[in-house]
């Protein structure tokens, strides 16, 4: 057995110890960390998903409740005559892009101007094969249920709203 000398050095049981709890204590709170970045990427997620499908339920909402006229050919044409001014509004909503997740674009012209139209994205990661729009009894008749189905996509998060709307009666 070797004697210890008093000049030697080294570190003694009780600081290795408080070392080892000192490290599992940093490797825990680093862990716990991770996670909870996971966490919130996954939650923006849904988020960004919910909040895409509450946009596009809004725009088409918003127009198919003025419609006058609607047909669901492409995707959804609706048509009216602004009580106030007396403008026309046609507005066209159509899935663009490539793949099964889409975006949901709304091109509107006003009075035959179809050299000015204006076209806003509603909504992005729109899948396009759990997404549609169907009047009630398949033909649009005023006043009578539209049903617009709508699912977002981001990443792993799935949303899906049902949306029923009551155009306005002539």
């Amino acid at each position: 057995m070797k004697l210890i000398k008093a000049n030697q050095r080294g570190f003694t049981l009780i600081e290795i110890l408080v070392a080892i709890v000192v490290g599992g204590m940093v490797v825990a709170a680093a862990s716990t960390v991770v996670m909870q970045i996971l966490q919130s990427s996954r939650s923006s997620s849904q988020m960004t998903a919910l909040r895409q499908v509450q946009t596009a339920g809004y725009w088409v909402s918003h127009d198919a409740l003025q419609a006058q006229e609607m047909n669901t050919n492409d995707f959804l044409y609706i048509k009216w005559t602004d009580w106030d001014d007396g403008d026309i509004h046609e507005i066209e909503y159509s899935l663009v892009g490539s793949g099964t997740l889409k975006h949901l674009q709304r091109q509107e012209i006003i009075n035959d101007d179809a050299d000015h139209p204006t076209i806003t994205i509603v909504a992005r990661y729109v899948d396009s094969s759990q997404t549609s729009c169907t009047p009630a009894n398949h033909v649009f008749v005023p006043g009578e249920l539209l049903t617009f189905m709508v699912t977002a996509t981001m990443e792993e998060q799935t949303e899906t709203r049902t949306y029923k709307i009551k155009p306005r009666a002539l």
